[in-house]
């Protein structure tokens, strides 16, 4: 009899004193097959009922494979979930990925000590003591021998234990019920003022990890949404095609489900919108070289900050990362950068600064529109100018031609804006945005056809290609043009403050090199042809 057999003959009740431990790949960081430690051998086996949401169709597997292999600068996960779906089990795999990465301490909120991932904290504080201080942050610090009811008083109560030899701390709250949340909301609030702790305290807090009970099948997910959406809203942050894995979870939420399994969420907070930019810059100097030197990586050992600051694509890196309070992600992130990206030789803070202005104008020039009720204008002339620039930067150039049509005996003209690459291969761009989300609609796609119309009649030889954003519906629009030589290019949604900052406003910005331009344009930009034939011999053309 196998060690997993003998397992399964246990009462469930001893199966559940087990406590699922992870194994984790050292090389990925991602979670292989779930395991139990047999009682009778020592041993880790696979177990159930955990891996029956770790097989590759799953959803759920996909999205933590996101959260540990391609996140890895995230502030913390919000898991929420139902009895039994592996919410305790993810917040084991973090404890125990973050603690062997970062080499940090372990501030644990947790309801049963029998789990053995329990032994991994520091500081242990019960359920029960949460619901006696009907506080989180109450509970914590007194475990820290400290009074303190908000989280600038938690983070002056962390910072002396740094003398202890803490380098950094992780936060971790499992499992809140439905019973205590939604009798207090102030626990949930709470919970999102513990993912807003910056790491400008010393040892710096790096992350908050969550896991919430939402009712049996989800039945209170509902309620949940009601109470805490505008925090979601404000907390989650896209990771590859993220703002579609957002929609999901919150439109399920709304329908009171939630996703098989635990619904897990990376958190990532845009900390310039708390915190000077100063003080998270000294903080990065402070723990760079500590952070650093535990990279096993010969070549990111010698790295030197000083030696950094010249490349624009690195410097933002370091600003972006330290302002998520990911000190490491930058080790990780950068030095593939480094390799690919070298451009011209810039000064990153200058740079840095110059987007920021650009940004702040782009901000000005929005608000200002909304007031105006001018707002389709702004969105209009953006994607223009981020079409100029992409045009640009891809060789081609901007000429113009003028001609007229007959509309029921009236001459009417037209001047179109198109692009010549090599002289030979002629691109037409068209700006256009159509969302419902935001009310905004800069083209319908009624006009836009009426456009395409006239440029087929008056550049017959047209590829034409349309400059559409990610919130678009332009299923109708694509229906109507057929077999027109007509392609995309998706861009981000300027609607997105993030994406200003993070795509437009550097990509208009003078002071960006065309390395840092390129790799925008790379991670941003997709391209789907709509004809193939035609769109390989465009899209060739413009390499």
């Amino acid at each position: 009899m196998t060690g997993a057999d003998k397992l399964s003959k246990l009462p469930p009740e001893v199966r559940e004193r087990l406590n699922p431990f992870p194994s984790i790949s050292p090389q990925t960081g991602i979670a292989n097959k779930v395991k139990f430690r047999n009682p009778f051998t020592g041993e880790y086996i696979l177990a159930e009922p955990y891996n029956r949401i770790y097989h590759e169709e799953s959803t759920v597997f996909i999205d933590i494979t996101k959260v540990f292999a391609q996140k890895v600068g995230a502030r913390g996960t919000l898991i929420i979930g139902p009895k039994a779906t592996g919410k305790t089990h993810l917040l084991a795999i973090e404890a125990d990925y973050i603690k062997r990465r970062y080499k940090g301490k372990i501030i644990m909120v947790h309801d049963k000590e029998y789990r053995e991932y329990v032994e991994l904290a520091d500081v242990r504080v019960r359920v029960e003591e949460v619901k006696g201080e009907k506080s989180i942050i109450k509970a914590i610090c007194k475990k820290l021998n400290a009074q303190c009811s908000d989280v600038d008083a938690l983070r002056d109560a962390i910072s002396p234990v740094s003398e202890r030899g803490w380098d950094a701390v992780q936060i971790i709250i499992d499992d809140i019920y439905e019973p205590l949340w939604s009798r207090r909301e102030d626990i949930l609030r709470e919970i999102f003022e513990l993912f807003r702790l910056h790491t400008v305290s010393k040892p710096p807090i790096i992350r908050t990890s969550v896991a919430i009970h939402t009712g049996e099948k989800g039945s209170r997910a509902r309620d949940f949404f009601d109470i805490a959406k505008d925090e979601l809203t404000m907390l989650i942050y896209s990771y590859e095609n993220g703002e579609e894995f957002t929609q999901r979870v919150i439109e399920n939420m709304m329908r009171g489900k939630v996703v098989l399994g635990a619904t897990v969420i990376p958190i990532v907070t845009e900390w310039h919108f708390y915190i000077d930019e100063g003080e998270v810059e000294k903080a990065f100097k402070d723990f760079f070289s500590k952070y650093v030197a535990t990279v096993e990586d010969p070549d990111l050992h010698n790295l030197k900050l000083e030696e950094l600051v010249d490349e624009s694509r690195i410097m933002q890196v370091v600003v972006e990362a330290s302002k998520w309070g990911a000190y490491r992600v930058f080790a990780d992130e950068c030095n593939k950068i480094w390799l690919n990206f070298k451009g011209e030789k810039l000064r990153g803070d200058e740079v840095y600064t110059n987007v920021l202005n650009k940004y702040g104008e782009l901000v000005k020039k929005r608000n200002e529109a909304a007031q105006t009720g001018k707002l389709h204008k702004f969105y209009k002339e953006l994607l223009e100018d981020i079409a100029k620039k992409i045009m640009e930067v891809k060789g081609a150039q901007l000429r113009t031609t003028r001609r007229y049509r007959v509309v029921s005996d009236k001459v009417r003209w037209r001047t179109i804006n198109y692009y010549a690459v090599n002289g030979e291969t002629i691109v037409v761009v068209i700006p256009q945005l159509v969302t419902r989300k935001s009310g905004v609609v800069v083209e319908r796609p009624n006009e836009v056809i009426g456009k395409i119309e006239d440029i087929h009649q008056m550049i017959p030889t047209a590829q034409i290609i349309g400059i559409v954003t990610e919130d678009v519906d332009d299923r109708g629009l694509r229906d109507a043009l057929g077999k027109a030589n007509y392609a995309e290019i998706k861009l981000p949604s300027p609607v997105k403050d993030s994406a200003l900052k993070y795509f437009y406003a550097p990509l208009l910005s003078s002071a960006i090199d065309r390395a840092w331009l390129q790799y925008l344009l790379e991670r941003y930009v997709r391209e789907t042809p709509g004809s193939a034939i035609t769109a390989v011999r465009v899209f060739k053309a413009l390499r």
